[in-house]
């Protein structure tokens, strides 16, 4: 009886020692995250070559068996050629798409330009499930120097965001912990840092822009008066640090902080809705009956100008496609005053400033024409990178 008791323990002790060691694996798989680190794209000023190099250190240090899991690069390239892709134009939903193909919880994608001579690689990390950007970094340097440290930096501090805890509600739910604050009844803060950057992060806004986060796709840096609007309202504004904030019309490195003081996206597609609905394009043209090409170009000019009459501070883009058509007119004069009220709007709007810089050129102001294309190639356009740079005369 003794000898089966003592059995008895013994596979009990066993099973307990089983169970244990299967709860560790569980957690152990638990506290991995696999991930996918894709090759940077190459923006303006660079070639792909160059980026694949930057590309490849960063990858090197970007390992942790503890906490993740890389899924190797040759799956990746494997589920992008079946699913008929590019890898150089990979688009946002595309990678969305080829992460949850592969099973992954995140994707490390970044991308690399030269502005003024330096290299700027911006770095976010994407949720595979939500298409939400998790984590955002960035570095740069000038040409002729290494990189190698900057690139073991930025990705251990990339590594760090990833696996920093979430604020959890009662019930388990993951919660952001801070939401879009209005000041003053317009302008709308972005509830998050970006972090730390020496140039004006391009990429990482434009993808924010793209996403529609918080619901709004017209984000970007505050202006040096807005900042200090924020600054003045940190009461209301959580998480804001002690140190220097990046401005759009300084030229200064420092924290990102972005704002917007337009409507949300949804907004702004119901006013172009309704607007469509009020004045049909069709009836006005059937009505009008043009009988050349100047004359449907002047009936969409109109159209557009009266859209802007009933909302004139809400779509940037329209002002500079009628500058454009006023451009094309040679009424320079005409043309540069629709693009400075399209940048009232959106001070970053690249294309507006390259156009602008454009109209100067075209009527031999060589200094405005030149400070208009620093603004754009700050901004990241590559035509004004390359005008700058003297590789072409016009864009």
């Amino acid at each position: 009886m003794q000898e089966k008791r003592n059995l008895s323990g013994s596979k009990m002790t066993r099973t307990l020692i089983l169970v244990i060691a299967f709860i560790g694996m569980v957690n152990c798989a638990k506290a991995q995250m696999k991930i996918a680190v894709l090759d940077f794209k190459a923006g303006a000023g660079v070639e792909q070559g160059d980026v694949d190099g930057i590309s490849a250190i960063f990858g090197t240090y970007f390992i942790d068996p503890s906490k993740f899991t890389l899924v190797e690069r040759t799956q990746i390239d494997r589920v992008i050629s079946e699913q008929g892709f590019q890898y150089s134009t990979l688009t946002n939903q595309q990678m969305v798409k080829v992460g949850q193909i592969l099973n992954i919880q995140r994707m490390v994608v970044g991308d690399v330009n030269i502005v003024s001579g330096q290299y700027n690689v911006d770095v976010r990390v994407v949720d595979v499930e939500t298409g939400a950007i998790n984590a955002t970094d960035g570095a740069t340097w000038a040409r002729g120097t290494s990189y190698r440290e900057l690139m073991k930096n930025l990705a251990s501090q990339l590594m760090s965001k990833m696996t920093q805890p979430q604020v959890q509600t009662s019930s388990n739910q993951t919660i952001k912990p801070n939401s879009v604050v209005i000041l003053y009844n317009y302008l709308r803060v972005y509830p998050e840092d970006l972090g730390t950057f020496s140039s004006y992060p391009n990429n990482i806004i434009e993808a924010i822009n793209n996403d529609d986060t918080y619901g709004y796709s017209t984000w970007r840096l505050p202006t040096e008066e807005e900042m200090s609007l924020i600054n003045n309202n940190r009461g209301k504004v959580q998480g804001l640090s002690s140190t220097e904030y990046m401005t759009i019309d300084g030229s200064k490195s420092g924290r990102v902080r972005l704002v917007t003081n337009r409507e949300t996206t949804e907004a702004r597609a119901k006013m172009w809705s309704d607007y469509q609905t009020i004045f049909s394009i069709d009836s006005i043209m059937d009505s009008k009956k043009p009988r050349s090409t100047s004359d449907t170009t002047n009936i969409y000019l109109n159209y557009y100008q009266t859209f802007l009459s009933y909302y004139p501070k809400s779509y940037a883009s329209y002002y500079a496609m009628i500058a454009q058509e006023y451009v094309n007119r040679k009424e320079y004069g005409t043309a540069i005053g629709y693009l400075k009220q399209a940048l009232d709007i959106q001070p970053d709007y690249t294309d507006a400033l390259a156009l602008l810089a454009d109209c100067y050129i075209y009527t031999n102001n060589s200094e405005l024409a030149i400070k208009y294309s620093k603004q754009g190639a700050r901004f990241g356009h590559k035509g004004c990178i390359e005008w700058l740079n003297g590789q072409n005369i016009r864009w």
